[in-house]
């Protein structure tokens, strides 16, 4: 017997497949799909980075421990950064776009403010960043990944690389 969905059991069930609520960031398909489209023409700069040493984090601890330091580590403010993204579990992008509520746009300091947050729960993790050159999301990020995944082959873990 299948049990019909109310509204308001359907809209909590689909805000559950935007927002990870265990990480603090939209869903790979929520950002793809919503959220990307609505920022993309406003977006300036795309920040994707990975978690170091995913495995050993997860060994220290439960799931749920390695996605609260997390959480905490990602922390971004509102009116500064507009979305994050878990692309698998230990990767993530965030869209920087303009806003006026704020002086400029720093890929670097965010990269390095998140860096630090790693680094105090004695975590790492590897960043790239790059200027915004198209609205397609995958021809943005993939050199970017590029990159990331350079570093860790080059054994430059806990870097910030850019384009």
């Amino acid at each position: 017997m299948t049990k019909k969905l109310n509204k308001a059991q359907l809209e909590k069930l689909v805000e559950l497949l935007k927002w990870n609520q265990e990480l603090g960031c939209y869903t790979r398909q929520a950002f793809e799909n919503a959220v990307w489209p609505e920022i993309s023409s406003q977006a300036v700069w795309l920040v994707f980075f990975d978690v170091d040493g995913m495995k050993e984090l997860n060994s220290r601890g439960s799931w749920d421990e390695t996605s609260a330091l997390i959480k905490r580590s990602i922390v971004m403010r509102s009116s500064d950064y507009v979305a994050g993204q878990v692309l698998s579990g230990d990767e993530f992008v965030v869209a920087i776009s303009n806003n006026s509520k704020r002086d400029m746009l720093d890929p670097r300091g965010l990269c390095q403010r998140i860096l630090a947050n790693f680094n105090k729960e004695g975590a790492s993790a590897t960043f790239a960043f790059g200027k915004i050159t198209s609205t397609d999301l995958q021809e943005n990020l993939r050199p970017l990944k590029d990159l990331v995944q350079a570093a860790k082959q080059e054994n430059r873990r806990g870097t910030i690389n850019f384009i």
